[in-house]
């Protein structure tokens, strides 16, 4: 039971005295190349029914969208750097 000085947070019970700070979840920012990814798969994966050379199309595809979102990635975390964030 909680006394008038007490506030319940998600379970959590804090009295005055206590500090409470904000938990955050992170999130990576949203991204296009997971898709392009993705469609490289399905292309490689249809080669295999078709021939070579839309296996080597897939496999292109799939080693652009891998290559951009390790890019974006990495300009990510260095534009955090500098600005001072985790």
């Amino acid at each position: 039971m909680t006394t008038p000085e007490q506030k319940t947070f998600a379970s959590v019970t804090l009295t005055p005295d206590e500090e409470w700070t904000e938990l955050h979840a992170h999130l990576p920012d949203p991204s296009i190349w997971p898709i392009i990814i993705a469609l490289g798969i399905s292309v490689l994966l249809t080669g295999i029914v078709i021939n070579l050379l839309v296996i080597l199309i897939g496999l292109a595809i799939f080693a652009f969208g891998l290559g951009g979102w390790i890019y974006q990635d990495i300009m990510v975390s260095l534009r955090q750097d500098e600005h001072g964030h985790h």
